[in-house]
């Protein structure tokens, strides 16, 4: 392992302010943990940010070395411009990169994220705690315990469509859960294979929406800004949905959850529904295409959408697009 650099980190928001924790094992050498305050910044920008910032310190010395990554490979997944670009740089330059497991690191992360914040150091300045000084601290750290929110999904797996349900699209900041806010949201009844009602509504999230987002979607800030907060949105969705049995989306489960979590965190009623995936009936059908993404799908079926990327089109689409693989594709049960 003397060849080895384990790197570990998680990131952290409270509210709109984000800041992110590492675990450093220079093998044979020293090890400690990194704090840095990352300000309101954007959780995937902030991620790119706090990474370069611990890759040059690693780098100028140790690239000889296999570099072990121990926090989820989505993270360079995610968008992040120039500062992904010189980061990404930086991992190839190491003699090789490898993931590994995450987390045995996490309660630690934690506390040090903690430690960093009572500090109260200065935005984007990387602070080091060496381990003599978080074993001697760690016991004043007073970790505030998050609720731990549990979506657990119910699949749809009947072989004929639905008589009745709804078709739901979000719009939303982030594509991960844990820090996303809705923009927007579609929704599409039906009943019998007739469309029967719609609902849209746009969202205020309380933050200024990533540049990248406004440009997939065209939603503006003034758009969120004038429209009805969170809360009070969501409660009415879940009273317009309240007595939906299935709720039809692609990958419905990222709007699911991410309705199920804000429900749970602000004492809304749950939704009990059975989802029905057109991404998952796509591959139980074996349709022969290059992807299973939402406009490969449609333009198979000579589907229109007549706004790609916003709720209620995006809904609606998604409605015809179910429609079709259950009257013309081949289910396997």
């Amino acid at each position: 392992m003397n060849d080895k650099i384990t790197l570990a980190m998680d990131l952290f928001q409270e509210d709109h302010q984000v800041s992110m924790a590492f675990y450093c094992n220079i093998h044979g050498i020293k090890e400690g943990y990194m704090f840095i305050n990352l300000g309101s910044s954007f959780p995937e920008k902030a991620i790119w940010n706090g990474f370069l910032a611990v890759l040059m310190r690693l780098a100028n010395q140790y690239r000889n070395r296999t570099l072990l990554m121990a926090f989820s490979p989505v993270y360079l997944q995610l968008g992040g411009g120039r500062t992904k670009v010189q980061a990404m740089r930086l991992l190839e330059s190491f003699k090789a990169t490898e993931h590994f497991p995450f987390n045995e690191f996490r309660e630690n992360l934690d506390k040090i994220n903690r430690l960093g914040l009572d500090d109260n150091h200065p935005v984007n300045v990387l602070k080091g705690y060496s381990i003599s000084e978080y074993e001697k601290r760690r016991f004043e750290i007073k970790l505030t315990k998050k609720k731990k929110f549990e979506v657990k999904p119910n699949y749809y797996e009947g072989a004929f469509m639905p008589a009745r349900g709804a078709c739901l699209d979000l719009e939303a900041t982030s594509t991960m859960i844990q820090f996303a806010r809705v923009i927007e949201y579609g929704v599409v009844k039906f009943s019998d294979g007739q469309i029967t009602d719609t609902l849209q509504s746009f969202v205020n999230p309380k933050m200024k929406i990533p540049k990248a987002v406004r440009e997939l979607t065209g939603i503006t800030q003034k758009d969120v800004d004038r429209a009805p907060k969170s809360f009070d949105t969501i409660k009415a969705l879940i009273h317009y949905l309240k007595d939906c049995k299935y709720l039809v989306g692609h990958n419905i489960l990222y709007d699911f959850s991410l309705i199920d979590t804000f429900c749970q965190r602000f004492g809304l009623p749950r939704l009990n529904v059975e989802l029905v995936c057109t991404k998952r009936l796509a591959k139980k059908s074996n349709l022969i295409v290059a992807d299973y993404r939402m406009e490969t799908l449609l333009k198979l079926y000579g589907i229109q959408n007549e706004r790609p990327h916003r709720a209620l089109p995006d809904a609606t689409a998604n409605y015809f697009l179910m429609e079709k693989i259950f009257n013309e594709s081949f289910l396997v049960s």
